[in-house]
């Protein structure tokens, strides 16, 4: 972790075409409101997942660990999960919202390695201390604070200075379900009438997010 920290600790930083853009993003959350620094998470990590889109581009064996600046990725508009966790960092920052890269794996792969390796982690994520709150700006149709089943219950790799390792947390179903509410009339027809409403909540709600994008 204090290696890859070597790589991405140089990017991460609020410049001033990040701070113009995590402004404009913030400029309508009013200052006084109860619980503003969370809710202006939310809206930049919404930004993050929905405008930047995922393109890989590899050009040499560092690029593998490297991000590239937030400006350069601003500039195409697109990235790899690397600098989309990286242009969310930054944006957080630029907000006074610390936040650091992980190294996680994102897969069906549940049983650890006897010993952290390169071969332990295929992604990048985002976490936040001051909420010990992880988040996956590259997938599009999750929603803020949530992360999907193959990343939840994760062991994460937190790169900073002094990094440390930590699970990510698990499935709560009490947080992920669907719920159905129904009114039906019998009409003397002997049709059915009426209308439902399907609630989605947590990792579920990824279903109608992806059908209506």
């Amino acid at each position: 972790g204090d290696i890859w920290w070597k790589f991405y600790g140089p990017k991460l930083k609020a410049t001033p075409k990040v701070q113009k853009l995590a402004d404009k993003i913030l400029k309508h959350l009013p200052k006084n409101i109860n619980n503003r620094d969370k809710k202006a998470a939310a809206l930049l990590y919404q930004w993050v997942a929905t405008n930047i889109h995922y393109v890989a581009i590899y050009t040499n064996a560092s690029s593998d660990y490297t991000p590239n600046s937030p400006d350069v990725i601003l500039e195409h508009g697109y990235g790899d999960c690397k600098d989309f966790s990286t242009l969310l960092i930054v944006l957080l920052k630029a907000a006074n919202i610390n936040a650091y890269p992980v190294a996680i794996d994102w897969s069906s792969q549940f049983n650890q390695y006897p010993l952290p390796n390169p071969a332990s982690f295929n992604h990048a994520i985002v976490y936040i201390p001051k909420w010990k709150m992880f988040l996956n700006p590259t997938n599009s149709m999750a929603p803020f604070n949530t992360l999907d089943t193959y990343l939840a219950g994760k062991f994460a790799l937190i790169i900073k200075p002094n990094s440390e390792v930590r699970f990510t947390p698990a499935n709560n179903p009490k947080n992920n379900n669907l719920n159905y509410r129904s009114r039906l009339t019998l009409l003397k027809t002997g049709e059915l009438k009426g209308h439902e409403i399907n609630v989605y909540t947590g990792t579920i709600s990824e279903i109608p997010r992806g059908e209506l994008n």
